[in-house]
């Protein structure tokens, strides 16, 4: 099933469809805020010298967030989601 690319086929698009895009952009949103805070708790300083944060941080980062969202994330998602399908109907 092929997702709607922009507002005007969201729309109109049939409740499934909706729902399906709904639920991905509530998980790259909550992706994002979870790299972000992750991101903002690094400390300046790493073990590995003095660039392993800026070169090696952001890989270490996505894998931590994508096991994080396997895993159920935070809840935000599902958050997100809620107030999306609330506001959709």
């Amino acid at each position: 099933m092929e997702l709607p690319s922009n507002l005007t086929q969201l729309q109109s698009a049939p409740m499934s469809q909706r729902s399906a895009a709904n639920w991905t952009v509530a998980k790259q949103l909550e992706s994002v805020f979870l790299s972000e805070m992750m991101k903002a708790t690094e400390q300046k300083s790493s073990p590995f010298g003095s660039g392993a944060p800026s070169e090696f941080g952001s890989f270490l980062r996505t894998a931590q967030v994508d096991a994080m969202s396997d895993a159920g994330g935070i809840g935000l998602a599902r958050q997100l989601f809620e107030a999306m399908e609330r506001k959709s109907l």
